[in-house]
């Protein structure tokens, strides 16, 4: 036979004017008849193969000698390149079925081919079929349909941990249309996630309402190009984890979920995405009422991943918190308030680009020390606990601790711990790192003892430092590589130095993977090469999806009443190779243009999981409406109309402010409109098309509401008027006019500088913005009203949008970061106070992440400490007695707009032996010569002593406000003298400079920091002190 090419059309409309080709024929009574079944089978049964079955109407040996078959085979273009006939004899018997025959002519099948084949007898023409080849569920005319979908993913089993639950409800729309080549299929819908998940750790439940879900597949010439799944919703989420007797608890609200699945270009990507917010619990019982308790406020805990291929190549744990911790210990507590709790964790392609983690807390403690004579409660303020690592590197490490001993004895203690300053410095082994230097200062004085002993001490005081050399990297072991100490007083006088051996020991951070979780099969529907038309006998395999293997037979031909139309269809059933209990069911369509298209469905199938457990997978789908072709004609259309229109929100912001959603409800029942349109004309735009497929914020699929999405890039503001037109495939229009308001978008800070960054109060900063606004800008302010300032007005430049002024930081205004609040509005009246740029000319919406080039660096404000304003000695110069002593009263008026938190004096040769180096607490309390409570004044008094060494001599002060910055130290002289009779004269004064911000941090791990402090407190005077003197830490290095 000569081959001759025809179009793909051709092979169409072939098939279209011969509907169901016969599968049988008869001539009359005494003429035998044999039946043409499609038998894509492959012979072990696995898989698909080019196949058919001749079933004759008595054994088939009886045609050996006189029956043949031929096959044409043409491609899509209508080129044949397969041409054949055999003998029946040559033919492949069926064990079970004497009657019937298997040919597998040595040809492949492709989409868009067309396969003729014939049976003679002696050359008389028995029976004929030509099928056409296309894939499932794809007919190859364009058309244009809606399918209602409803389907779960279901997994459940039990291991060692208990019981494991995953289930995934969709109710939806789907669409699917075909144009050439092309075949694109949609359902967007909603449903609901249920996650129960137990571990050896503990449980975690997720029940989220899943607003939208959308599921998109695009086909070229039969070939998967693209599959995307995504569901987005919100819900409730609750985390449990034990481990030994502390249980966590993490109730939460999900605002935000997104799960999404991607296939293209022939590579897979998972995208999770999950924002909370809600409660965190931590719980420890102990025997009796001890035990350990954190009630804390989760502000956001965000999580996101994707995967491409099975590689995690972006990752981010996002986690803000507030606390409060309780602990209990016999007579020891803890109360701890934590102010903000920061853990950030970003990861790309398998590199951390973003690390912070902060904590910054307050709180008090007591306990009670008892010995065979007596007992004290000790209580003490955590007054700072800060704590602060930045991609990877520790940037604050602070701790500032005061307390009180009370009962049989008195006194008090305190802790200071800082990062005193940053270099490089060399490990036991001579290798140079970059370290911080933390130096840490305890003091424990006790003042009077009536029973307890101090553990035989007695009164004294004693003063420890220490010198920490501390490699900043966070993620290295044994990280302290040198350190100093001194200690003095109570009889213990100590220095020394160490390089701890094995420090540092340098490690990379460990990457995130991906991870199998419950429901991660990867379920699709069942495809492969099927025929046009099926008829009843028919069987074949569909094997084009892993995990999704039907073997298709269909039975008998029936109709089902679709869009109001009578369509003939196949029923058919399957089975789900490799599974034990996986069947579907359902109704082709079997003629016309919709040739091959599923009317109905019914699928309970099972999927193995990458971890091997059984996934189920039910869903039942059923043809809705047929949008095109068309099924009525011109003299039975009806004309369609508009229910109604609107903005979604109500809402449009000019100059791109926003993203608009235009929603037309439309009435049609023909269920035939081609298209809806908006004229946006008299907003300077062109036409919008508007859709009602699911796409371009559309959230359903064909119910008759149609959406346009569109942003108005304008200045114009107020009521508009646009016309919105619907037609017909009929081209019946109607047109209704809508009102819309457009709202006037307030200004936008492009740029946005100040200097200098750090400031103290009572400097002023510069400040140069950028402002723009399609209406004009009026005004731009700097407010400092919250922090007890005022609004300071900026001067616009004679050119372009810039505005300059000079801003006074008030005194009122607390030490540390402030965000400048930058108030802005335009000549129409529209006003915004913002604290970032808006560099992309619009204001970013609620919820939207801030970008990294809009983030004003917050203004730094330093803490000078407190000033000495008035130092007196109520005695100058002072007598040594000869017997006995007099008092002595030190006062020092002392300032600071935060508050005073301590204020000590050492005396140095005037003190009594052992003490010289000991930093002795004045108060201002009006108790211990002290006149006045709390007016600033501050007082120690002492007693001249018959042994104190005659000369001037030098007192240091210092005083520490309440965020733990304290003065330089400075020194007051003071003469002594011998008792001569002679009348003191005037007290001297002194001046004391202050010192510039001191900024801290401590180790991350609060409860542990804690506990640390404890023994710091309740053992200092065991341990020895931090050593040396206070010059440059890296001296001699």
């Amino acid at each position: 036979m000569k081959s001759q090419p025809r179009p793909v059309i051709l092979v169409i409309c072939a098939l279209l004017m011969t509907g169901i080709s016969p599968a049988f024929a008869i001539a009359d009574s005494d003429t035998q008849t044999v039946e043409i079944h499609v038998y894509w089978v492959s012979a072990n049964q696995s898989g698909a193969d080019h196949a058919w079955k001749f079933t004759f109407s008595s054994p088939a040996q009886d045609f050996f000698g006189s029956a043949s078959m031929s096959i044409v085979h043409q491609d899509s273009g209508g080129i044949v390149f397969f041409d054949q006939t055999v003998n029946a004899s040559d033919l492949e018997n069926v064990s079970d079925d004497a009657n019937s025959l298997i040919w597998r002519p040595d040809s492949s099948l492709s989409f868009g081919d067309q396969v003729t084949v014939e049976v003679y007898d002696d050359g008389t023409l028995l029976a004929s079929r030509v099928i056409g080849v296309t894939v499932w569920n794809q007919p190859l005319a364009d058309h244009e349909v809606t399918i209602s979908t409803n389907w779960v993913i279901d997994q459940e089993y039990d291991d060692e941990y208990g019981h494991q639950s995953y289930q995934l409800l969709f109710i939806g729309q789907g669409w699917q249309q075909r144009i050439g080549d092309t075949l694109v299929a949609n359902e967007l819908g909603n449903g609901t996630l249920d996650i129960t998940e137990n571990s050896a750790d503990g449980t975690m439940t997720l029940d989220l309402i899943l607003a939208a879900i959308w599921r998109n597949e695009t086909t070229f010439d039969g070939i998967l190009d693209r599959q995307e799944f995504e569901a987005t919703g919100s819900g409730n989420m609750v985390l449990i984890n034990i481990e030994e007797d502390t249980v966590t608890t993490v109730n939460a609200t999900v605002t935000d979920a997104l799960f999404n699945r991607t296939y293209a270009g022939g590579s897979h990507t998972e995208h999770i995405r999950l924002e909370a917010l809600g409660e965190l619990n931590v719980s420890e019982d102990s025997e009796g009422d001890n035990g350990t308790w954190i009630d804390g406020d989760l502000s956001l805990l965000l999580v996101e991943t994707i995967d491409v291929d099975g590689t995690r190549t972006f990752s981010l744990i996002q986690f803000e918190a507030t606390a409060e911790m309780k602990m209990i210990d016999g007579e020891q507590r803890f109360d701890l308030e934590v102010e903000e709790l920061i853990a950030v964790q970003r990861w790309l392609d398998g590199q951390r680009v973003e690390e912070h983690n902060k904590i910054l807390a307050h709180g008090t403690f007591g306990f009670t020390d008892e010995e065979e004579n007596g007992s004290v409660t000790i209580n003490g303020t955590v007054i700072d606990f800060r704590a602060e690592s930045l991609n990877g590197l520790t940037i604050q490490d602070k701790l500032h601790v005061d307390g009180t001993i009370e009962g049989q004895a008195s006194g008090t203690f305190g802790i200071v711990r800082d990062i005193k300053e940053s270099g490089i410095w060399h490990n036991g082994n001579d290798t140079d790192f970059s370290v911080n230097v933390i130096h840490q200062e305890t003091w424990f004085n006790i003042t009077a003892v009536q029973g307890w002993s101090n553990g035989g001490d007695g009164v004294g005081a004693q003063h420890n430092e220490t010198w920490l050399y501390t490699v900043p990297e966070v993620d290295w072991d044994n990280r302290t590589i040198y350190q100093r100490w001194r200690s003095s007083g109570m009889g213990e006088n100590d220095e020394g130095e160490e390089y701890p051996e094995d420090s540092p020991i340098e490690q990379e951070p460990e990457a995130p993977e991906s991870e199998e979780g419950l429901g991660e099969a990867n379920i699709s529907r069942e495809t492969g090469l099927a025929p046009l038309s099926l008829s009843p006998g028919d069987q074949l395999i569909l094997d084009h999806q892993e995990g999704m293997i039907l073997m298709v037979n269909a039975t008998i031909t029936s109709t089902v009443d679709k869009d109001g139309h009578i369509l003939p269809v196949t029923l058919w059933n399957g089975v789900y190779l490799g599974t034990e209990s996986g069947i579907a069911s359902g109704a082709i369509i079997n003629e016309g243009i919709l040739d091959g298209l599923i009317a109905e469905v019914i699928r309970q199938a099972e999927v193995e999981s990458p971890a091997g457990n059984t996934v189920m997978f039910n869903e039942t789908q059923t043809l809705e409406r047929v949008l095109s072709p068309s099924i009525v004609t011109a003299a039975e259309n009806h004309d369609p109309s508009i229910v109604g229109a609107g903005l979604r929100s109500g809402l449009v912001v000019n100059e791109g402010g926003s993203t608009a959603y235009l929603e037309v409800e439309v009435s049609d029942v023909d269920w035939n409109i081609v298209s809806v349109t908006a004229d946006l004309g008299p907003l300077g735009q062109g036409t919008l098309i508007l859709n009602d497929v699911g796409l371009s914020g559309d959230r359903a699929i064909h119910d008759d509401e149609w959406t346009g999405e569109f942003t108005y890039m304008g200045a114009l503001h107020g009521q508009v008027s646009i016309n919105v037109t619907v037609i017909d495939a009929f081209d019946s229009e109607v047109t209704e006019s809508l009102n819309i308001t457009i709202f006037n978008q307030a200004p936008r800070l492009v740029e946005f500088e100040f200097t200098p960054v750090q400031v103290v109060r009572g400097d002023a900063i510069i400040v140069n913005a950028e402002v723009v606004d399609g209406n004009g800008v009026s005004g731009v302010a700097i407010d400092l009203r919250d922090q007890g300032g005022e609004l300071v007005e900026l001067s616009k430049e004679a050119f372009g949008s810039d505005w300059i002024g000079v801003v006074e930081i008030p005194y009122e205004m607390s030490p540390g970061e402030h965000y400048l609040r930058i108030s802005m509005v335009d000549d129409d009246g529209a006003m915004v106070t913002v604290t970032e740029m808006q560099s992309l000319n619009v204001h970013k919406s609620t919820g939207q992440e801030t970008l990294p080039g809009d983030v004003i660096p917050p203004l730094q404000v330093l803490n000078e400490g407190p000033l000495f304003v008035l130092v007196l000695v109520d005695k100058s110069p002072l007598i040594r007695p000869n017997i006995g002593g007099d008092e002595v009263k030190i006062t020092a008026t002392i300032s600071d707009p935060d508050g005073i938190s301590t204020a000590v004096i050492k005396l140095g040769d005037l003190s009594p032996p052992g003490m010289q180096d000991t930093w002795l607490m004045m108060n201002d309390d009006g108790h211990d010569g002290d006149e006045t409570a709390n007016d600033g004044v501050w007082t120690y008094v002492f007693e001249t002593r018959s042994g104190m060494p005659l000369g001037t001599f030098a007192m240091t002060l210092r005083a520490t406000d309440i965020y733990g910055a304290w003065t330089e130290d400075d020194s007051l002289a003071i003469q002594v003298i011998e008792d001569d009779g002679i009348n003191p004269g005037e007290n001297p004064a002194s001046v004391f400079s202050s010192s510039a911000v001191v900024l801290g941090l401590v180790g991350i791990l609060i409860l542990v920091a804690i506990v640390v402090v404890t023994v710091i407190i309740r053992r200092t005077k065991q341990e020895g002190g931090m050593k040396w003197d206070e010059s440059d830490a890296f001296a001699g290095n």
